[in-house]
């Protein structure tokens, strides 16, 4: 049986998701000499049901692409394709989830969880109908009046992920959800995040500067240049799902991939391990 949200009303469209693609995207902010070039002729295509990872060094424009990707800040015309067709205005397939939680401190766990539908246009009846029911599959339950003040970084992070699958939107663009929260908490997210995946397919794509998390949760890593954001390199993860954060460290495939990813990031293995060390 589908999760309850399901019923909700979301993408506002009938034509169903078959893929997403950056298609050469340049973008820069501003104009003439105070330009500050962010992307530069960057193409990805993204399948329904991947889950995709990006890392990149800070400041390289990785969030300018989900900003462009949702639809909230305007591309060059064909920069950006749904279903093989240019993206114009708000993109209606994609649930957009923030570095930070942003939950609003006077509502209510379940006030905040719907709050995306009631953006979308639904009642607040409407947006809450089912949620409550729901709650435990965000280990949320028996916290529905509970106010953000009151819940740890993780619980928070629960709520907000729970309100962008709320949408029931089919692709998630989650931009470093799990980056403020400790080692234990951020690998707990991680694993609830990939069950999740593993029962709907939804369409992701993750941004990330953790490396082990990129390779833990992706089907592909696609690694950026610093600013203006290209792709240095496309790597296809391949390891077999369901995954395991401890087996993979000793996986082969994953340590090779880690070392050359580190690499590309650092350009100097040992500017890597000492990285490594200092983490």
């Amino acid at each position: 049986m589908a999760a309850p949200w399901r019923r909700a009303r979301s993408t506002g469209t009938e034509a169903e998701f078959r893929s997403f693609a950056f298609d050469h995207l340049s973008f820069a902010y501003g104009e003439g000499e105070d330009a500050v070039e962010t992307v530069r002729d960057f193409s990805l295509e993204v399948k329904a049901g991947e889950f995709v990872t990006i890392v990149g060094p800070s400041g390289c424009g990785k969030s300018t692409l989900f900003n462009v990707a949702s639809g909230l800040t305007p591309a060059m015309p064909g920069g950006v394709r749904v279903n093989g067709e240019p993206l114009t205005g708000v993109n209606p397939y994609t649930a957009y989830m923030f570095q930070r939680d942003a939950l609003l401190d006077w509502r209510d766990v379940l006030g905040n969880v719907s709050l995306g539908r009631e953006f979308l246009g639904a009642s607040k009846k409407e947006a809450e109908a089912g949620l409550r029911e729901s709650l435990a599959e965000f280990g949320l339950e028996g916290f529905d009046k509970r106010r953000p003040y009151e819940l740890s970084g993780g619980m928070r992070q629960r709520v907000a992920l729970m309100r962008t699958y709320a949408t029931d939107r089919p692709v998630l663009l989650l931009d470093e959800p799990f980056g403020a929260l400790d080692a234990l908490t951020r690998l707990r997210m991680q694993e609830f995040l990939l069950r999740r995946w593993d029962d709907d397919h939804r369409t992701v794509i993750f941004i990330t500067h953790d490396v082990d998390e990129a390779l833990l949760l992706g089907d592909r890593v696609i690694v950026l240049t610093p600013r203006p954001a290209r792709i240095c390199e496309e790597i296809e993860v391949g390891l077999e799902r369901p995954r395991n954060a401890e087996a993979l460290m000793v996986s082969p495939d994953y340590i090779s991939m880690r070392a050359r990813i580190m690499h590309l990031l650092h350009g100097n293995p040992a500017v890597a391990a000492r990285e490594e060390l200092v983490a």
